[in-house]
């Protein structure tokens, strides 16, 4: 069930290896490659211009999901850092699903397809230390896990609306007529998509 799995460690700074075998890996822009606490590498995003593009494909669409990632932040946003971003149809409320980081430095799981869904987590993320964020979405169930501990719960009684032109992006958000933003400031690894809403 695992539909992309960006580890970075084989990466060369041009192109981000998907090993899920699902052929998603995307393109660098402006992001760079750093050495990581096990060895391997990890991205860093300087917070005002840089991301990953992976191509829009029907496996990035799925009906459930599960979105995680290790982070570390090196600052916090004034509204919100994009981890993933997929976006949907619609205009106004542009995420089909996107794992933020808000204001105050929680984890921020967004759903939207006309009604927007918005779940923040209890437990406020510092700067400088990493940490393993994931949410998960099983209609209507929404969760959001920090360091494997739930921290959010809410309802979100719509299906997924997805957008097939529409790129994922890591480390930043796109929009159908306003510039990119969100750009986020800090390190990501381990980035993973699964097409289920796994269990804690």
């Amino acid at each position: 069930n695992l539909v992309m799995r960006l580890a970075f460690d084989a990466d060369d700074g041009v192109t981000a290896l998907d090993s899920s075998g699902c052929g998603n890996s995307g393109t660098f822009s402006g992001t760079e490659l750093a050495p990581g606490t096990n060895g391997g590498q990890v991205v860093t995003f300087d917070g005002s211009s840089n991301y990953i593009r992976i191509p829009s494909g029907p496996s990035l669409m799925p009906a459930a999901i599960t979105v995680a990632a290790w982070v570390r932040l090196d600052s916090l946003p004034a509204e919100v850092f994009e981890l993933v971003f997929k976006r949907n149809p619609n205009i106004s409320n542009n995420e089909a699903y996107a794992l933020q980081i808000n204001a105050a430095g929680g984890v921020r799981f967004v759903l939207a397809n006309g009604w927007q869904t918005l779940l923040d987590s209890s437990v406020i993320l510092g700067t400088g230390e990493w940490h393993h964020v994931a949410a998960t979405f099983s209609q209507p169930d929404m969760a959001l896990y920090v360091d494997g501990t739930l921290v959010g719960s809410a309802r979100h009684d719509q299906p997924l609306s997805h957008d097939a032109t529409a790129d994922l992006f890591v480390g930043a958000a796109d929009h159908q007529y306003h510039p990119m933003g969100s750009f986020m400031h800090g390190a990501v690894d381990e980035v993973r998509i699964y097409n289920q809403a796994l269990t804690a």
